[in-house]
């Protein structure tokens, strides 16, 4: 019955990401293939934990540091506004270009970039949620209050965090999406997208954790999802201008790539 609980527990925790993928999927004009799809949510899911246990170094060392130079730190600071999206935001980035780079021959439309971030992030947060799922589960009183309280929570992670994840993400696919059209400075493009969405990430997370956390203050939520939700309309803007822009016919760069560098290997062979 125990295993039963839990099994059901993680699956709802899947929900919200799953149901954000589903809405952001569907302004693709031309649908990704499936399987890619699931590869990088997959990679996303997988970049989860690395981020949390490089997290928990970086906090390890922060406080290691302060106990010998004997200043006193934040910790709760420098994980949540510093750590957090240090981390959090390269990974997705990474996640989402080792999955979709298996299959560049789908890989054709700029708006791609942004699917794909969006995937990963997704996958992301699915891991995140179970993770703080389980553990309100776990501390609530009888089987009936850990779900209503498991409830509770799935419901403001799917207005707040989840949706964060997902639109920090896409703000880096679009400056990779960028990227790709002045290819001399594509990691300046993808330097600014990463440190727009990591600041963008620190800001949410310091306003919830110095103004909302441990509180319920209707007016604090209310304006952190009112920022979402600007957010996300902006995103949405964003996709439907993006998906307008003629093909980058990137397997056929990447092919064009391949051939220059065979020609590279024979002419020093």
């Amino acid at each position: 019955m125990l295993f039963f609980f839990y099994f059901i527990i993680i699956w709802l925790a899947f929900l919200p990401s799953l149901i954000w993928l589903w809405f952001f999927l569907r302004f693709d004009e031309n649908p990704e293939p499936k399987n890619t799809i699931a590869r990088v949510f997959l990679w996303g899911m997988l970049a989860g934990p690395i981020a949390f246990g490089l997290e928990r170094v970086f906090i390890y060392l922060a406080d290691y540091l302060s106990l010998r130079s004997g200043m006193i730190l934040d910790l709760g600071f420098i994980g949540i506004i510093i750590a957090a999206p240090l981390f959090e935001e390269p990974l997705k980035y990474l996640a989402a270009k080792i999955g979709y780079w298996e299959s560049p021959s789908e890989f054709d439309e700029p708006v791609d970039f942004m699917i794909y971030l969006i995937t990963a992030g997704l996958g992301f947060a699915a891991i995140e949620n179970v993770m703080y799922l389980l553990r309100d589960v776990s501390q609530s009183v009888g089987l009936a209050k850990g779900l209503i309280n498991g409830g509770f929570l799935l419901f403001g992670r799917f207005l707040t965090s989840t949706l964060l994840h997902a639109l920090t993400a896409s703000v880096i696919g679009f400056f990779v999406a960028i990227s790709w059209y002045y290819r001399r400075f594509r990691l300046f493009w993808l330097t600014v997208g990463l440190i727009l969405a990591m600041g963008i990430h620190a800001s949410y997370n310091y306003y919830y954790y110095y103004f909302i956390r441990g509180s319920s203050s209707l007016t604090g939520i209310s304006s952190l999802i009112g920022f979402l939700s600007i957010l996300l309309f902006l995103v949405i803007f964003i996709f439907k201008k993006i998906s307008k822009i003629k093909s980058i016919c990137l397997s056929h760069y990447l092919l064009k790539t391949k051939i220059k560098k065979v020609k590279v290997r024979k002419i020093y062979d």
